[in-house]
């Protein structure tokens, strides 16, 4: 967890927040802040500098990887078994997260932006750059981001004895 100050010009705000580390190679590289009692709008700081993707443990080379845009979007396609959930952190994805991710090799990928037209520009994208992507899904989660779909679909939460279910999601839609 984490807590501070901000400055926003006009006054001092004490906040609260969680600390998600951004690691590569096993290095912290960067940080995310979700404040947890400010507007919609600054809820997020992410600290300056490289925009290394977000992503929950190592993947390994030729493994499936599932794009979306923030570190909760990330932790919610987790909940929902998608395979290496990967955040961006934001709608648009760098030259140095598509080094990360063409070092990775994965053949498939499951898109699961915020919306279908950012879905449609990231897979343009990773197909001009990454050869090694054969087969690209998308995922629309009903207008909402994954951590919003998840928190309002209690019946999507999986037990441990489901045996597929990334089927399941992908009918569900």
């Amino acid at each position: 967890s984490f807590s501070g100050v901000r400055n926003t010009g006009n006054q001092i705000v004490n906040l609260k927040g969680i600390l998600c580390p951004i690691k590569y190679n096993g290095e912290i590289k960067s940080f995310q802040i979700r404040y947890l009692n400010s507007d919609k709008k600054n809820r997020f700081y992410t600290m300056d500098g490289v925009k290394i993707p977000y992503t929950l443990s190592e993947m390994q080379i030729g493994e499936d990887v599932s794009i979306c845009e923030g570190v909760y979007d990330a932790i919610a396609l987790k909940c929902m078994r998608f395979p290496n959930p990967m955040a961006i952190l934001g709608s648009s994805i760098t030259k140095l997260q598509l080094k990360v991710l063409r070092e990775k090799m994965p053949t498939k990928v499951n898109l699961c932006m915020d919306n279908i037209e950012l879905n449609k520009t990231i897979a343009r994208t990773i197909r001009q750059h990454i050869p090694s992507i054969t087969k690209i899904k998308f995922h629309n989660f009903k207008t909402l981001n994954p951590e919003e779909f998840l928190k309002s679909n209690l019946s999507y939460r999986f037990k441990p004895w489901d045996t597929n279910p990334l089927e399941r999601l992908q009918w569900a839609f």
